[in-house]
C-alpha cells in the first residue's frame, strides 16, 4: 500500500511539473496550442502552454482530439480556470502524439504555485518516436519533480533516525528521559544537523530546541510545528522524534529550494512530554505556556528521586520564570502548530492508511499510585467475613469499573481506562498471607471532560462502597488532569484537501493518546495533527514505521508548511 501511493506521489509530481509547451509547435494564446507534430503524428493541444493562462483560458479544458500519421490524440479535459504567472487555467495537457505514439489527455485542476512550478496546472503530453506522452494534472504546484534530491532526504532522514537509535539505546529499545542525558543528547543531534544545512537555531526559555526558516516579516507570528525528543524507558525510537526529523527534512527541503516564506516558519524540539518519568504529561510544552504549578514542580523522577525543578534547571529551563508561572512563549506570537507523529494504536494498519489527519486528542485524569490498605494475616485461619483483603478488594473494584464502563459505551460515550501498574509488595508478601496492602494506578480518557467527570464520580464512589464492605481504606495520591482538545476545523479541512491531492485515502481519525498540540490547541493557537502508520503499537521496542509511509507524511506536512506560510 504505502509504495503504491509513493508511485501515485511521484506520479502526481511529475505531472505537476510537466515541460512547458513539449510537443507542441507553439505555446498559443487565451489558452489554445496550436497542432503540436512528433515524427509521423499530430495532435492539436486542448489548453494552452504553461505558466500563459489567463481567466477563461482553455474554454472549459477542451480542444478537438488531434489525429495524423499513425499517431492519436485524444482531446484534453479540465476544469475551467484561471492562473497568472506560474498558475495553470484548465488543466488539460496537449494531446501531443509521435510517430506510433498516443499522448493521453490530461485533466486537473488549476495549480498554483511559485513561477514555473506546477506549470499551467497540466504538463503537455510528451512526444516521441514509438513513445507515449501521459498529460499531466495540475495540483498544487511545490517546484519539479527531483528524484535524485527525495533520495537524499529520504537518505538523511533515515540515517538521523538511526543515529538517534544507536546513541540513546539501552540495549533493550530507546531511553530518552525527560530533562535528562538521552533528551539532551538527541536535541544536540537534530540541531547539528540543522546546522549543517544552513537553518538557524537555538535554545528557547524552555531550554527546547528552534529551528528557524525566516521569513519576509519577522514580526508575523510563526508558523510552528514539531514533537517531542524524549521516550519511556526501553521505549521506540519513533514516537515524537519521527516528528521532529519529519519537521526538519520539511524545513531543509524548503530551505534549499530557496523557497522564502512571508512569515517565520519554526521546527521545536520539544522536551518532557512523556509522563512516565514525572508522573504529568507535556512538561515541556506546558511551561511554554505558564501552566506549571508548585507540586508539578515538586514531583520526583521515578529513576534518581530528583524533583522536577531540579532536573529542569540543570536542563538550562528558566526555572525562575517557571516558578512564577510566567509564559515563556506568546500564544500570539504562533499563527498554528502542526504535529506530525506515528500512531500509537492499530487503525491505520487495520484501515491500510499510510497516512491520516486527526480531528481530536482525548484528555485524561490519572493517579500514579493509589494504595488499598487492609490488613495482612494467616492464609488459612481467616475466615471470609472477617478478612480486609486488598487484592480482592482492588479486584472488584476493577470489575465494576469495568461494568461501568461497558455500560458508559453503550450509551454512547467515548471513554477508555486502564490500571497499568498493580502489585503487593514482594519483600513482604508470600504465598500463605493475606495481603495487607495493595498499590495500583488508574487512568481514563475521553473526548468529552464531562464523561471524564462522570466517570472519576463512579470511580470515588464504588472505592467508598468497596471499602466500607470489605473493611479496606483507599489513599490516593494528587490527580492528575490534561485537558480534551478538538483540533483546528480549517486546518484539518486544510490537510485533508492536500492528503487528496497526493493521491492518498482520506479517513480522519481522532488520537486516543495525548500529544503536546493539545496544550498548543487549548491555548488558543489553531492545532493540526498528521499520523503516520506505524506497527506494533508504541513506547515499546517494536515500532515498526515504514520510510516510505514517514516519507509521505513528511511531503503532506511540507506542502502544508508552504501553503499555509502565506501571509
Amino acid at each position: 500500500m504505502a509504495g503504491d501511493a509513493v508511485a501515485r506521489l511521484s506520479r502526481a509530481r511529475r505531472r505537476r511539473a510537466g515541460h512547458a509547451g513539449s510537443g507542441s509547435a507553439g505555446s498559443g494564446s487565451a489558452g489554445t496550442g496550436s497542432a503540436g507534430t512528433g515524427g509521423e503524428g499530430t495532435g492539436s493541444a486542448g489548453s494552452g502552454s504553461a505558466g500563459s493562462g489567463s481567466a477563461g483560458s482553455a474554454s472549459a479544458g477542451t480542444g478537438s482530439a488531434g489525429t495524423g500519421g499513425e499517431g492519436t490524440g485524444s482531446a484534453g479535459t479540465g476544469s475551467a480556470g484561471s492562473g497568472s504567472a506560474g498558475s495553470g487555467s484548465a488543466g488539460a495537457g496537449s494531446a501531443g502524439t509521435g510517430s506510433a505514439g498516443t499522448g493521453g489527455a490530461g485533466a486537473g485542476s488549476a495549480g498554483t504555485g511559485g513561477a514555473g512550478a506546477g506549470s499551467a496546472g497540466a504538463g503537455s503530453a510528451g512526444t516521441g518516436s514509438e513513445g507515449t506522452g501521459r498529460a499531466g494534472s495540475g495540483n498544487t504546484g511545490s517546484g519539479d519533480a527531483d528524484p535524485a534530491r527525495d533520495m537524499a532526504a529520504r537518505t538523511a532522514a533515515e540515517t538521523l533516525l538511526e543515529r538517534l537509535r544507536a546513541a540513546t539505546s539501552d540495549g533493550v529499545g530507546i531511553t530518552r528521559e525527560s530533562y535528562g542525558a538521552g533528551e539532551s543528547l538527541a536535541l544536540e543531534m537534530v540541531e547539528a544537523e540543522a546546522r549543517a544545512h544552513g537553518l538557524a537555531t537555538g535554545r528557547d526559555a524552555g531550554a527546547n530546541l528552534v529551528v528557524t526558516l525566516a521569513g519576509r516579516d519577522a514580526g508575523l507570528p510563526c508558523l510552528a510545528c514539531g514533537s517531542h525528543l524524549d521516550s519511556v524507558a526501553q521505549g521506540g525510537n519513533y514516537d515524537g522524534a519521527a516528528g521532529v526529523v519529519a519537521g526538519l527534512s520539511a524545513l531543509c527541503r524548503l530551505h534549499d529550494e530557496g523557497f522564502v516564506p512571508a512569515r517565520p516558519i519554526r521546527l521545536y524540539a520539544l522536551r518532557g512530554e512523556e509522563s512516565a518519568w514525572f508522573g504529568r504529561a507535556y512538561i515541556g510544552s506546558a511551561a511554554l505556556f505558564g501552566k506549571l504549578t508548585a507540586d508539578d514542580l515538586a514531583l520526583s523522577n521515578v529513576a534518581s528521586g530528583r524533583a522536577l525543578l531540579h532536573c529542569m534547571r540543570d536542563a538550562g529551563v528558566a526555572v525562575d520564570r517557571v516558578v512564577q508561572g510566567e509564559p515563556l512563549l506568546d500564544a500570539k506570537s504562533v499563527a498554528a502548530w502542526l504535529e506530525l507523529l506515528i500512531e500509537q494504536g492499530p487503525v491505520l494498519v487495520a484501515r491500510k492508511l499510510p497516512l491520516a489527519v486527526v480531528t481530536g486528542i482525548r484528555g485524561n485524569f490519572r493517579h500514579r499510585s493509589i494504595e488499598c490498605v487492609g490488613e495482612a494475616g494467616h492464609s488459612g485461619t481467616i475466615p471470609r467475613w472477617l478478612r480486609h483483603d486488598t487484592v480482592f478488594a482492588t479486584a472488584e473494584l476493577i470489575t465494576r469499573l469495568d461494568r461501568h464502563w461497558q455500560t458508559l459505551l453503550e450509551r454512547g460515550h467515548d471513554l477508555v481506562m486502564t490500571v497499568g501498574i498493580i502489585g503487593t509488595d514482594p519483600a513482604e508478601q508470600a504465598l500463605a498471607r493475606i495481603p495487607g496492602r495493595v498499590r495500583f494506578s488508574f487512568e481514563a480518557r475521553s473526548q468529552s471532560m464531562e464523561t471524564l467527570e462522570a466517570c472519576y464520580d463512579l470511580f470515588r464512589s464504588e472505592c467508598a462502597g468497596i471499602a466500607e464492605e470489605r473493611g479496606v481504606r483507599f489513599v490516593f495520591d494528587r490527580r492528575l488532569d490534561s485537558a480534551p482538545a478538538r483540533m483546528d476545523a480549517s486546518w484539518i479541512a486544510r490537510l485533508r484537501a492536500l492528503l487528496r491531492e497526493m493521491g492518498l485515502p482520506d479517513e480522519p481519525i481522532a488520537s486516543g493518546a495525548g500529544h503536546d498540540a493539545s496544550v498548543f490547541s487549548n491555548a488558543g493557537i489553531p492545532s493540526a495533527m498528521i499520523f503516520v502508520r506505524n506497527e506494533h503499537g508504541s513506547h515499546n521496542p517494536r515500532e515498526a514505521m515504514a520510510m516510505d509511509d514517514f516519507m509521505l507524511g513528511t511531503e503532506l506536512l511540507c506542502r502544508a508548511l508552504r501553503d499555509g506560510s502565506a501571509a
